[in-house]
């Protein structure tokens, strides 16, 4: 014998109020989460930004310490002539994860295996990032482990290079000029040196009277001592400066020949792995099963009849 379905008889207009209190109160919620969210353009999670703002905050000094200041500002367009590459190279990747701790760990691993430096870091149970220096020449082997450690729809990546050739040209120009400059001096002190050999000479040709001779000596050889002093220094401080420059010169060098870069972890819900994984929507699937389930209890008589009154 067929089961008799029980009837429910429900009140169209309650029903209304129910249905307009339910989408005002996620109308609402939607707008909360919407102006809590953090502006964050590059998407790139929550370790992202907390390690950009890190580096904003402290001027960018780890990345930046192997360059000295005084050619770290903007130099104008290098000639088109000059078509040398000096490319310093930045990398930077956002991994979703169940677990922070492990993945960092990895990560951390492997830049060290590809003789790299770890210069920051942060952790805790729900995000995390490290900063670090890795050789250009094991790139390619950090970027393959890095993409084993977790799945390609959990980690996005970012690789960025700038030609740094205007610093480079900046340098060069600098130590030419130097390079003049001290080989200009140096030409001056030995014109000084042979015209106070030749005074000597024709002052000491020039009178018999011992006294005048001597003073004029006198002054002669103090005018020189003062202007080949100065002259000595001239020298020495160019020296210096060329020093210098060979300096910014090798430092360029290791900039350019290190990757820098960062990687953010962060923790993502099991409701977040399904709709990165699954093919459709989440929503989608759970409404069709729940509409599967409704057709077969109605079928069984398990649902009651609803009646609008």
């Amino acid at each position: 014998m067929e089961k008799t379905r029980s009837v429910i008889k429900v009140s169209k207009i309650k029903t209304a109020i129910v249905l307009i209190i339910l989408v005002v109160i996620g109308l609402i919620l939607l707008g909360l989460k919407l102006i809590n969210r953090p502006y964050d353009p590059a998407n790139c999670g929550l370790g992202c930004r907390q390690i950009t703002n890190t580096l904003q905050l402290r001027g960018n000094k780890e990345s930046s310490s192997m360059i000295p200041s005084d050619y770290l500002s903007p130099n104008q367009n290098p000639l088109i002539n000059d078509t040398r590459e000096f490319l310093k190279t930045n990398y930077s990747a956002a991994i979703k994860t169940r677990s922070v701790e492990s993945i960092l760990l990895e990560a951390k691993d492997i830049v060290r295996n590809v003789n790299g430096r770890i210069d920051n870091s942060n952790e805790n149970p729900e995000n995390g990032y490290i900063g670090f220096v890795i050789p250009k020449s094991n790139f390619e082997n950090f970027k393959y482990e890095i993409e084993g450690i977790t799945h390609k729809k959990l980690l996005t990546e970012n690789i960025s290079s700038e030609n740094l050739l205007g610093k480079k040209q900046s340098i060069e120009s600098q130590q030419e000029q130097s390079n003049s400059s001290l080989a200009a001096l140096q030409k001056e002190q030995g014109i000084l040196i042979a015209n106070h050999n030749q005074a000597l000479k024709d002052l000491q040709n020039s009178t018999s009277d011992m006294e005048i001779s001597f003073q004029n000596i006198s002054h002669e050889n103090s005018n020189f001592d003062t202007r080949n002093q100065n002259l000595k220094n001239q020298i020495t401080n160019m020296k210096t400066r060329l020093v210098d420059i060979a300096q910014q010169d090798l430092s360029f060098n290791n900039n350019i020949e290190t990757v820098s870069g960062y990687i953010s972890v962060e923790r993502i819900s099991l409701w977040e792995m399904a709709k990165i994984f699954s093919p459709v929507s989440p929503i989608i699937i759970i409404i069709i099963l729940v509409l599967v389930v409704w057709y077969l209890l109605k079928r069984k008589s398990v649902i009651p009849k609803i009646e609008f009154v």
